[in-house]
């Protein structure tokens, strides 16, 4: 009698202890998968081929914005209503201080007439 006690009694133990070995699996295994659609979630958004190099405020909702597209950058004035394309920049990676200090130049042409364009003096 008290062997069968001990076995019910272990026997019960053991599939409650199974239970929960098998529950705590199951959450860490889902845990795991959530947190790698996560992390590939981002990879796919990171590996974009537009990114927002700068974005310069002019006003209280106008921006000239820099961005990266494929292998050109662009120069974006933007305003609550309207995009326009201010200026076409060289591939980054071919361009030397020299054209740079030039192309800073044309863009602070190119923000002066943005903000005539919209009614800010500066």
């Amino acid at each position: 009698m008290y062997t069968t006690f001990s076995s019910n009694f272990l026997r019960t133990l053991f599939s409650q202890y199974g239970m929960l070995f098998f529950k705590i699996v199951t959450v860490i295994l889902i845990f795991f998968w959530v947190i790698r659609k996560i992390i590939l979630e981002k990879k796919i958004i990171n590996s974009s081929s537009i990114s927002i190099v700068e974005k310069i405020p002019i006003g209280s909702s106008e921006n000239i914005i820099i961005i990266n597209l494929k292998e050109v950058r662009l120069v974006l004035g933007v305003t609550s209503k309207n995009i326009s394309l201010l200026y076409t920049l060289s591939p980054k990676k071919e361009q030397s201080k020299k054209t740079l200090l030039v192309k800073a130049v044309k863009i602070d042409d190119a923000i002066k007439q943005f903000a005539k364009r919209i009614g800010i003096k500066k």
